[in-house]
């Protein structure tokens, strides 16, 4: 199956317009996770008009910004993933072809259905789908097909990555998976993915131009790198987020109890931002826990820390996400002002960018010499921090900032970037 281009379909007035797009997600465009807010500040960087939407109800229940909420929307049915919930697990694993086969039979047809007349209610010209979850990878290339109108697509994680690990699908049923997902991303006209790492191994897997797509902030929303903090003060380690790198974070906290929470004499602070957090240690520790925060007051809290947390998996069987996956968490946490602190493999998208950037410092282990001697660093380092604080405007500009997400959301959809809308305030 090809992809058919962009100019193919002859729905465009003039050569000019702004395409009109459907957006086909598993995800709302709501300031809910991040997906959601992913989606929510390209959308608000569309206009309002030639945008409408089929949401596949269950990720982001939040209010839609008001700049979208005149604009086509339908919610289609919920679509089982998960096998036969009732049964258990290993059920569930030894029945996934049965159960696969009885979704494909009953419910994707009523899905391809749903959105294809929606499609002939709003008339797009493209249909842009995340490819993120079973359904959407199974349908995405079908609807398409169905519709008539060139396809682009999204990746955030590598399928092979996150359906085993957050879906249970392995095996047989992996594979049949798989050879949708490529079917899809072969389809495209273009594919937004994660990371400069994930464009290069994709265009060479499946041949569509790859643009990378990477959460940035307006310049307005940075605060200025103050450099190192005063030695007299507590040492603050931020993060926010959900809770990803389960043994990661065990090592860190477990480094922090063998030094007694000190480190070059400074007493730790761990500062989380989360909609929930759940801390093991087994003594004395110093973690503030404040919640979930907006975007903009989380920039404001993580300028007050030392230094900001971006743990990532030691295991193999994380490695396609490792290695083609970029924690968007990075951005915020640059336009805090404050360097970071890695804390994973070394081939991996962080490292790839902190050697075009010095912008952190790292431990490539799971040891607590490892974890402690770089954050000895992050406490002491004056040169460290000069640097890093010359460094993060530079690596914002350049890779991180709205300006650049709006151009490559521009290059993504095939339009000019003076056609888009504001965009987010």
């Amino acid at each position: 199956m090809t992809a058919i281009s962009l100019e193919s379909t002859g729905r465009r007035s003039a050569p000019n317009a702004v395409p009109r797009v459907l957006l086909i997600s598993p995800v709302a465009p709501v300031p809910e996770g991040v997906g959601g807010v992913f989606l929510r500040d390209l959308c608000l960087m569309y206009p309002a008009d030639r945008i409408a939407f089929a949401i596949l109800p269950g990720i982001g229940t939040g209010p839609w910004p008001d700049r979208l909420q005149g604009a086509p929307r339908t919610t289609l049915d919920v679509v089982p993933e998960r096998g036969f919930n009732r049964w258990g697990r290993r059920v569930q694993r030894s029945s996934r072809a049965v159960f696969d086969r009885y979704v494909e039979r009953v419910h994707f047809p009523r899905l391809i259905d749903r959105v294809a007349s929606f499609a002939e209610r709003v008339q797009p010209d493209i249909v842009w789908i995340p490819l993120a979850g079973p359904t959407m990878i199974n349908v995405a290339a079908a609807i398409a097909e169905r519709v008539g109108v060139p396809l682009v697509t999204t990746v955030w994680d590598p399928p092979d990555y996150f359906l085993p690990h957050y879906w249970d699908i392995q095996g047989a049923a992996l594979a049949r998976v798989m050879e949708r997902f490529a079917s899809a991303v072969r389809r495209s006209a273009r594919c937004a993915v994660a990371s400069p790492e994930m464009k290069e191994a994709y265009e060479a897997r499946y041949g569509t131009p790859c643009v990378p797509m990477i959460h940035g902030l307006p310049e307005s929303a940075w605060w200025a790198p103050s450099g190192i903090r005063p030695p007299n003060a507590p040492f603050v380690i931020g993060y926010a987020g959900s809770l990803y790198a389960r043994s990661e974070w065990d090592a860190l906290l477990g480094a922090l109890g063998a030094v007694g929470w000190r480190v070059a004499g400074r007493d730790v602070v761990v500062r989380v931002l989360a909609g929930s957090f759940d801390a093991r240690v087994t003594g004395p520790a110093r973690i503030e826990f404040l919640g979930w925060h907006s975007t903009h007051d989380a920039v404001r809290i993580m300028a007050g820390c030392d230094v900001c947390y971006v743990p990532y998996w030691f295991d193999p069987a994380c490695r396609p996400g490792v290695e083609l996956c970029f924690p968007n968490k990075i951005s915020m946490y640059l336009a805090s002002g404050r360097p970071i602190f890695y804390h994973g493999p070394r081939e991996s998208t962080p490292v790839h960018f902190l050697e075009r950037h010095r912008v952190g410092v790292t431990a490539y282990s799971l040891e607590p010499d490892a974890i402690v001697g770089a954050l000895t660093t992050a406490a002491v380092d004056t040169q460290f921090h000069e640097v890093a604080a010359g460094e993060i405007p530079r690596a914002l500009r350049q890779e991180l900032s709205l300006s650049v997400f709006r151009q490559r959301f521009a290059e993504f959809i095939g339009v000019d970037d003076s056609a888009l809308a504001a965009g987010p305030a």
